[in-house]
């Protein structure tokens, strides 16, 4: 199928593209996915649902799908579970030689891992 320049706009006026839309896409949607997006078309001024979804898909935003993010969130788990085990050795290495007292270059370190955990634990709670 080739491209065909229009001749004039269509209805909805001209949009600046220059090609007739011969290819029909169709997807579906539930009740309230339709109207969550017509909401979100009308709050971006667009009139049209169409030229509102075009857009959304043809522009060069990156959008991740759940897979991608139970990935990311599944990766930063295993990095937390690390950090978590190294926590424990420094806590068995501290309480195994209770002769040796705690620094105080030791006790900023921990504190700092404290900040750091709080930082992610923050972070993460903010996000759900």
């Amino acid at each position: 199928m080739e491209d065909i320049i229009k001749q004039a706009p269509g209805q909805a006026g001209s949009d600046g593209h220059p090609y007739k839309r011969l290819r029909r896409i169709e997807i579906r949607a539930s009740n309230q996915e339709y109207h969550q997006l017509r909401d979100y078309a009308h709050s971006a001024q667009y009139s049209n649902l169409a030229q509102y979804l075009r857009e959304a898909g043809l522009s060069n935003k990156e959008i991740q799908s759940q897979t991608k993010k139970m990935e990311a969130l599944r990766a930063c788990q295993y990095e937390l579970n690390k950090i978590g085990v190294n926590i424990n050795q420094i806590s068995h290495h501290l309480n195994a030689n209770p002769d040796n007292p705690i620094t105080e270059e030791t006790l900023l370190v921990l504190m700092q891992i404290q900040e750091l955990a709080d930082s992610i634990y923050q972070s993460s709670k903010a996000k759900q």
